[in-house]
Parts: structure tokens; sequence; C-alpha cells
């Protein structure tokens, strides 16, 4: 009686601790994950793939537990989650700091790592496209409508006031359109035939022409410059000025405002590279490996990784602090996995050779 008691409260207790080696039956970790290729990946059929999630499973097969995986859509949301012990570890390529050290466990780390720069190949960034994204082309319609509303007004003046215009509303058009345009060149208006009203209007384009001159020349200088300047980003320092996308909450965003240089924060790679396809950013800087791997996976795009690595680190899996002992477990598993060469031949599946 008094044994089937002792085996009666393991039954009931143990249920609260992660990687129990000496309990035979799985027990379930709470474990968060953000897709992060190739670290961490979901097919069509919602299972998780990725080096770290194959690290993890050999983990699992090591220490005899079981996940229960739960996504996250943005990084620092998973690891708020493991912060504050929603989750009891997370996976992902999570980078080890000493300000991350103060408030999670990190394993033994698995994976070397650091920040390179992802940008636009040589070409991609045109002057079209920068006065589309600046709202200049909308602005152009705007003055091809007034020209024509004018050229309109100005046939019909000339049709009722001058006998030797063009009858035809096709030739009389085109030579009030003519008339325009020469107007803005010279900044004279021939209105010897036109009506107090005309003589108003001819005023009202002659002033208005200049500014519609400046405005055009002034737009298509400035887009040219952005263009130039986006494509010129070859290395960290070339980054100051310039549109610099990190994602949110990430080593990356933490070292490029130590160093002064200005971020726009992004959730997710996704939304990241979103808007550097569409110019709406000069740069994104995040993990090497990530971006490498992004533009491998999507040459379509025709983006490109540029600039030596910086800031290198290391990534490692965390969990929350109340799992000190068993996190430490962990660490020497994952050792044991390095001397039998299994995690090297993970990071060759998915890298390549790495000697």
């Amino acid at each position: 009686m008094q044994r089937k008691l002792v085996f009666l409260s393991l039954f009931l207790f143990t249920g609260n601790f992660i990687f129990p080696q000496e309990i035979v039956t799985l027990r379930k970790v709470k474990t968060g994950v953000y897709i992060n290729p190739p670290f961490v990946m979901k097919d069509s059929t919602g299972y998780y793939t990725g080096m770290a999630i194959d690290l993890w499973k050999l983990l699992e097969d090591e220490m005899n537990f079981a996940s229960e995986y739960i996504e996250y859509l943005s990084w620092h949301k998973m690891m708020e989650a493991v912060t504050t012990g929603e989750i009891d570890a997370a996976v992902s390529n999570i980078s080890v700091t000493y300000e991350r050290a103060q408030q999670v466990k990190f394993s033994f780390p698995w994976h070397d790592s650091g920040l390179r720069i992802l940008v636009k190949s040589s070409g991609q960034g045109t002057i079209w496209n920068e006065l589309k994204r600046n709202g200049h082309l909308r602005g152009y319609m705007w003055i091809v409508g007034i020209i024509f509303f004018l050229t309109v007004i100005l046939t019909i003046i000339h049709r009722k006031n001058d006998p030797e215009f063009p009858r035809k509303w096709l030739n009389g058009f085109t030579e009030s359109l003519y008339m325009l345009v020469l107007a803005i060149k010279t900044g004279v208006v021939d209105n010897r035939n036109y009506s107090w009203i005309g003589k108003v209007l001819a005023v009202v384009w002659m002033l208005t022409g200049v500014g519609l001159v400046a405005y055009v020349t002034s737009s298509i200088t400035s887009s040219m410059t952005t263009v130039a300047l986006s494509s010129d980003i070859h290395s960290l320092s070339d980054l100051p000025g310039k549109r610099v996308a990190v994602l949110s909450s990430t080593v990356g965003e933490e070292y490029l405002h130590n160093r002064g240089i200005p971020t726009i924060g992004y959730e997710n790679m996704e939304e990241a590279t979103h808007a550097l396809i569409n110019d709406e950013i000069d740069a994104l800087v995040q993990d090497a490996p990530v971006l490498e791997y992004w533009v491998f996976s999507n040459p379509q795009y025709n983006l490109k990784v540029v600039g030596n690595l910086f800031h290198p680190d290391k990534y490692a899996f965390a969990a929350n602090k109340k799992y000190n002992d068993q996190m430490d477990s962990l660490s020497v598993k994952l050792i044991k996995l390095f001397d039998l060469e299994k995690i090297n031949t993970l990071r060759n599946n998915y890298f390549g050779n790495v000697h």
C-alpha cells in the first residue's frame, strides 16, 4: 500500500517540472516557437521543421520529454512569454546577450551568428518607383489634367475670337497645347485675340507654369538622388542617413541604437522584406544566417546581403528562470551532441559544408 502511494505521488506532482530525466513517462513542455527560416519553419500540414527544431527534437529524445508547440507571430512576444512563464522554453535562433541572461535561463550555445545587411541588388531601386512612393506620379496626373482643361478652354476662346484659328477640333486642340507649352518655356502668351477672361487665364497660366516646371524638376532631381544614395550601401559605415529596418526588440535594433543610427522596427521578416522590395526602406539589418538563407530561398526578388559580419554572437535555447537546473542538464546533452558531430551534421544540412 505504501508503495502505491509513492507512485501515485510521483504521478500527481512531477508534471510541473520539465526535462525530468529520472521519469520514464514523457512530460509535456510548453515550447514557444517563432518562424524564422532556416531555424524554425512550418510546412503546409502545420509540422515544424528547421535546424533549431531538429536539434530540439534530438534533445527530446535524449531527455525524454515532448513539446507542446505554441507559435508566436513576433520574436519579442515569444521572449516575453518565456520570461513571464506563459511558456516553459523558447526555440528559435535566440542570440545570447547579458540583458537577456538576466531574464531567462540560456542553454549552452549551439550556433555562431552575427549581423549583416540586406539591400536591393543594383538597378532595383528606380526613379519610377521612387516617384510613385513619394506620390509624385499622382501629382503629375493632376498636372496633365490641368493642362488638358486649360487647353480645352484656350481652344474655345481662340475658335470664338480668331477667324484664322483651325476649325477642326483636333487641329485646334494641338495648336492650343503647343501654345501652352511654349508659354511655359518663354513666359510669354500671345493674347491679342483674348477677351478679358482669356487674358486673366493667360496670366494665371504663366505664373502657374513656372511653379509646375519647378515642381517637376525638383521632384525628379530628389528622386534621382534618393535612388543613387539607396543603392550605395556596402557596409555598416554606409547606414547613417539611410532608412534602416530591423526586427523589433532584437540584437540588431539594440546595436544600431547604441551606434546612434535611427531604425524602423518591423514585427517579422515578411513585413521587413516587403518594405525593402517596395522601396519603403533602404536596408534591413538582421542575423546573417537568416538573411543569407532568405536570399537563397527567394531569388525572384533580387535582394543581396552585403558587408562583412559585424557584432558576432551566439544562438542558444531559452527557458524560464525557474528551470535553471533542467537547462543545465540540457546543456550537458548539447555538449554531448557536439561531441557526436550531430549538431555539425544539422548545420551542414541547412547551410552546406562548413569546413
